[in-house]
């Protein structure tokens, strides 16, 4: 049996009950059962509820009233702990810990009630919010407001309380209106038993909003004419029989990835490592890119099967396609849930808000946020509806590794013959005509690898792109590697970085997404400052200083070989710098996989295998090794 029965009454309640049924499964406690009561609703509520799938019971009934939705609720719920959410609010992540902790501590108690933050964008609103009040904090006897007079009894999405209290009080009385019931039910409960109440927020309700959606809409003189009405009805009627046709067999559903380079793979391949695993699925890859070849991406990760160019997947049925760039991507006339994961957090080329690319980034069903900043300005700016089940926060898959215990840094270090008595340094710059690697990156490598240090030089795949854009036209590969045979350096060609970050007691970058990365190892990072970098990449301000906030900056060769010096003889510098930009930038790595497969199930309305929901639990990042210092 669970411990508590989440109960939610829904009615016309499509634009919301998404966030809110969220803001149920991100409970920090677990022992629960969800149960809706769809009551008669005309929108697409039981269509939204349904893409939950086994997480979620729901009961559909004619409209009779939202004290009669409780009370059917009631009949189904199991659990010794009742607590209610309305479809337009949300929930705080601990509200379920603080009120059943209080209530397993004080058996007096049978009802427990909270305080609501207000505002017109409940999801926004708890991005902002970050739960940090002890569990034990301010909670104390009340009496149930409204219980005594005409004041307004509790909100009902900050209740919990006692089955077996409530069976003693009543049903709903359906006679009353639904605030009526529910103030009536609370009263007397609070006659007979002691009521406590928490002085924290544990619900956001959305202010100003209507409690239904309008039934007339503005027209649009320009864009809703009758041929553009017709012509949609039309469109969605053909991709409703596309779906239904596809899904009349019992095959498995079809997963498109698309890269755009190397890199893509590194980002989304946790991802594909865990959904591969699920045998009702069939993959397939593509690129749309003239300088990787879907081959050449794929193949060098031991993928063949179903490889093919963007041109032969194009009418191709796909229950899911998932990509990590806006820019380079192949269109699908036929639907399907489009899925995007972002391929860094560094803040270049305006990817914190791209406004100008508005319209493709609106194309997509989730995109996968790796943390509440990148939301934040995307919702800002218009882009997208931060309450909407489009924005997800997600976390970012390619660093739970970084944080996990999956990497062995003795066995990525022996790849390369490496001295484990030596201290490691990685250089990994970006990308760019601009960027360090090619105002001095030779000169940083016979410097730095002089200080007799491991030195292990990752490029960006695009520094391999033999266009100027890339490379600014220079063959990367050769000048390397001559520089490297001359100072013992060590160039790797790997997508991924993970393994050499796992592996480094240092990092060299301009302006990457790597050097944030790093930042989970909690090791010394020496930025070079690249002005023209900054510019000509439109990197965004406040990441420029988030990055150089937690490093050492240096500009000439020698003074970054002796910032690389002081980082390796003072690690301990800038930590807490490091640990707060790490904090902002990734939402609990180590369990962002897990959240983007649930995320891509609940998509094709397939439910999740079992295992699943045990990695969604939090890790933390293990103990670090002290680094090596400098003789």
């Amino acid at each position: 049996m669970p411990e508590v029965s989440v109960l939610v009454a829904a009615c016309d309640a499509g634009r919301t009950i998404d966030a809110a049924l969220h803001s149920v499964l991100a409970q920090t406690f677990r022992d629960f059962e969800l149960i809706v009561v769809d009551d008669g609703s005309s929108d697409d509520t039981a269509v939204r509820v349904a893409a939950f799938g086994d997480r979620v019971t729901c009961i559909r009934q004619p409209r009779t009233g939202r004290a009669r939705a409780w009370d059917a609720a009631l009949r189904v719920a199991r659990g010794s702990i009742v607590a209610f959410l309305d479809p337009s609010h949300l929930w705080m992540p601990r509200k379920l810990e603080r009120q059943v902790r209080h209530l397993e501590t004080h058996p007096e108690v049978a009802l427990v009630f909270g305080n609501v933050l207000r505002c017109a964008s409940p999801a926004a609103a708890l991005l902002d919010s970050a739960d940090t009040v002890p569990l034990d904090a301010a909670i104390h006897p009340d009496h149930v407001p409204g219980s005594t007079g005409p004041t307004a009894g509790p909100l009902i999405s900050t209740i919990a309380v006692r089955r077996a209290a409530l069976d003693e009080a009543g049903q709903f009385d359906a006679s009353f209106d639904s605030a009526d019931a529910e103030r009536t039910a609370w009263a007397r409960i609070g006659e007979r038993h002691q009521v406590s109440h928490v002085e924290v927020p544990v619900a956001v309700v959305r202010e100003g909003a209507p409690s239904r959606p309008a039934t007339a809409r503005a027209s649009n003189l320009l864009h809703d004419t009758r041929y553009r009405r017709l012509r949609h009805a039309v469109t969605r009627t053909a991709h409703g029989m596309d779906d239904v046709l596809h899904r009349r067999g019992d095959g498995p559903r079809r997963v498109l990835f698309e890269a755009a380079s190397p890199m893509s793979l590194a980002v989304f391949g946790p991802v594909l490592r865990q959904l591969r695993q699920d045998t009702r699925l069939d993959f397939w890859f593509t690129s749309c890119s003239r300088t990787w070849p879907a081959q050449s991406i794929f193949g060098a990760a031991g993928i063949t099967d179903r490889v093919v160019p963007a041109e032969r997947v194009r009418w191709t049925k796909f229950d899911a396609y998932i990509n990590t760039d806006f820019w380079d991507m192949t269109w699908l006339p036929r639907r399907t849930s489009r899925i995007h994961f972002f391929h860094g957090v560094a803040g270049k080329y305006g990817l914190d808000a791209p406004v100008r690319i508005a319209p493709v980034v609106a194309t997509f069903d989730r995109l996968m946020f790796p943390n509440r900043d990148r939301l934040r300005r995307y919702a800002e700016a218009g882009i997208v509806d931060a309450d909407s089940p489009q924005a997800a926060l997600i976390g970012y898959p390619k660093v739970d590794c970084l944080v996990d215990g999956s990497l062995n840094r003795t066995e990525t270090l022996a790849r390369l013959g490496l001295d484990l008595r030596c201290p490691t340094v990685l250089y990994a710059p970006t990308w760019s005509p601009y960027s360090s690697l090619n105002q001095l990156g030779e000169s940083i490598v016979s410097s730095v690898a002089a200080l007799g240090v491991n030195l292990i030089v990752k490029l960006h795949d695009r520094s391999y792109d033999a266009t100027t854009r890339g490379s600014g036209g220079v063959d990367w590969s050769r000048a390397l590697h001559e520089v490297c045979a001359r100072t013992g350096a060590h160039l790797v060609r790997d997508s991924d970085a993970s393994p050499w970050l796992h592996a480094a007691d240092l990092l060299i970058t301009d302006h990457s997404s790597v050097g944030f990365e790093f930042m989970l190892l909690d090791r010394p990072i020496v930025v070079v400052d690249v002005p023209d970098l900054i510019s000509h990449a439109r990197i965004n301000p406040d990441k420029v200083r988030l990055l150089r906030s937690a490093a050492f900056v240096a500009a000439a060769a020698n003074d970054i070989a002796r910032a690389v010096r002081e980082g390796l003889d003072h690690p301990a510098a800038h930590r807490s710098e490091r640990r707060r930009v790490a904090d902002d930038l990734f939402y609990c790595p180590g369990t962002a996989t897990a959240r983007a497969v649930q995320c891509i199930y609940d998509l094709m309305a397939l439910p999740a295998p079992g295992w699943l929901a045990e990695r969604a639990a939090p890790a933390r990042a293990p103990a670090l090794a002290p680094l090596i210092p400098i003789s």
